[in-house]
């Protein structure tokens, strides 16, 4: 049961704490006259909830009853590992994700800071000062604490941080556990389609994950194919959409059987990336299919190129990748926006050349304004969801006018630009 002495900090975040030993005493008529629900009908709806729309547009997803608990019911049993365990969250409190991990700490008692403001500067402030051993979140909460400058060893406490949702970059996975040294990173990628993360892929400080690699299918996953567009099987190491069959999956999304259908294939659900599988039995994730860019000369998948940035060009905080319609040509141009890290520079035509070493780009008849890249200094200006991840749908159509507006003297979002011309 939750305290009722429950408290609220300065930043209107929550603290919860459970007492195994509180009980309401006195009048409980309180308690509705159908509760406990004893006659669970495992396709009850249970609840309604937006994706953030990252790979195409937000749509409302239902959860049912039966399909919802599979994954509460195996952190039940696995979720605590010790008697002191705490922890707080970084998920949006009313995201899929939020809710899912919120309910497992209410049915475990487990002591709970449930973050409203998702900025760095606070998730640092309340891990120093609640001392969690577990964390959890998505990759921009990674992403932000890279940019705080906490020392090495920030994070004492933390023994475990969750990730699920878009798997995060290396770079930022790597910072995450020099903060917390004997922590372990558990990256479940997966989307709110998919109810709960279907792949688990863990890294400790000394042994990171592989650039996009989200590891194996979890135990309740029934299917994992790599299919070509036309729903064909494709083979070991070929580039394809990720389609899953697991009794996790939504039954569709709300009031548009259309576009349910359109997500199907055959008894599996597309999820909406391009990735592949290697002949070990790992999986990678190599993109959003909706962001693939179509360049002059085949296709370019952003997040392995953002990964391929950050390794490769110094200074740099975070970048995103994305491919505004190139008129009238119908192919697209391939922009990078860079964020450096603190009090660091960045020549944007640096940039320009990493990326004419990718395979694309790489060619003597690259025609004139194929590339981009931006330097911006505060990634804020970037458009981002209520989750807080970065709208790329959004960022493609608004791309030209805020060049435009920097090609006009305005520095306020692009501090530089360079085109390979």
């Amino acid at each position: 049961m939750v305290d009722p002495d429950t408290r609220f900090d300065e930043a209107g975040d929550i603290r919860l704490i459970w007492a195994n030993d509180w009980a309401p005493a006195g009048n409980v008529e309180w308690v509705p006259g159908d509760w406990p629900i004893v006659d669970h009908k495992p396709d009850a709806p249970v609840m309604i909830c937006h994706s953030s729309g990252t790979t195409n547009v937000p749509k409302a997803i239902v959860y049912t009853h039966a399909q919802h608990f599979i994954g509460k019911r195996e952190r039940l049993k696995q979720f605590i590992e010790d008697a002191n365990d705490r922890m707080v969250t970084g998920m949006p409190p009313a995201h899929s994700a939020g809710i899912s991990y919120l309910m497992t700490a209410v049915m475990l008692e487990l002591p709970t800071f449930v973050l409203s403001q998702l900025t760095g500067p606070n998730v640092a402030k309340n891990i120093q000062q609640f001392k969690p051993t577990i964390v959890s979140g998505f990759a921009q909460t990674w992403t932000s604490l890279a940019e705080q400058g906490l020392p090495a060893g920030a994070f004492t406490s933390v023994r475990r941080f969750y990730n699920t949702g878009d798997t995060p970059h290396r770079k930022h996975v790597a910072n995450l556990l020099r903060l917390a040294p004997n922590a372990r990173f558990t990256d479940g990628y997966g989307s709110s389609e998919l109810a709960m993360a279907q792949f688990e892929m863990v890294s400790t400080s000394n042994n990171v994950a592989s650039k996009r690699c989200v590891g194996r299918p979890r135990w309740f996953v029934e299917s994992v194919l790599i299919v070509d567009a036309s729903g064909k099987p494709l083979p070991d190491r070929d580039v394809g959409f990720i389609a899953i069959k697991s009794p996790t999956l939504t039954p569709g999304y709300y009031n548009q059987p259309l576009l349910t259908q359109l997500g199907k294939l055959n008894s599996h659900w597309l999820t909406g990336d391009v990735g592949y599988r290697k002949d070990d039995g790992t999986f990678y994730q190599l993109d959003r299919s909706y962001d693939v860019i179509t360049t002059p000369f085949g296709p370019l998948y952003s997040l392995a190129t953002e990964e391929f940035l950050l390794d490769t060009v110094p200074g740099v905080h975070d970048v995103v990748i994305v491919g505004p319609n190139r008129f009238p040509l119908n192919v697209q141009t391939t922009v990078a926006l860079i964020v450096p890290e603190k009090d660091q520079a960045i020549d944007p035509t640096v940039v320009l050349g990493k990326l004419r070493e990718l395979e694309q780009f790489n060619r003597d008849d690259l025609p004139p304004f194929a590339l981009c890249a931006a330097i911006v200094e505060d990634g804020g200006k970037i458009p981002s969801g209520c989750t807080g991840k970065v709208l790329k749908r959004t960022l493609r159509d608004a791309f030209w006018g805020m060049y435009r507006t920097y090609a006009s003297g305005d520095r306020s979002t692009f501090l530089n630009v360079a085109w390979n011309t």
